[in-house]
């Protein structure tokens, strides 16, 4: 997706790569958003899907400029809860 425009909300697709036999639900959250931008606290990835939207909404006011934001996705593998932390992306947050 392109720039997120002061302002504006814009939906943004969250992907998983599940390991094989890899059920249940996957909880992900956003980290290091700029300021003047939020998102959900988390969103949830239902068992047996790999994928979910979240809206990204940039204030009025919102920073300019780009920023390396993490999802942090945490999931139960048998029995145990797991946290893992995906590599940074980008988000840029442009001008109306």
């Amino acid at each position: 997706a392109g720039p997120v425009a002061r302002g504006a909300a814009q939906k943004r697709k969250l992907l998983i790569a599940r390991a094989p036999g890899m059920g249940g639900p996957v909880t992900i959250r956003l980290k290091n958003l700029p300021v003047g931008v939020s998102a959900p606290a988390e969103a949830t990835i239902p068992d047996g899907q790999n994928e979910v939207l979240v809206d990204v909404t940039a204030a009025a006011d919102a920073r300019v400029g780009e920023a390396a934001i993490t999802a942090v996705a945490t999931a139960k593998v048998k029995e145990k809860t797991v946290t893992i932390e995906s590599v940074p992306a980008m988000l840029v947050v442009a001008m109306q």
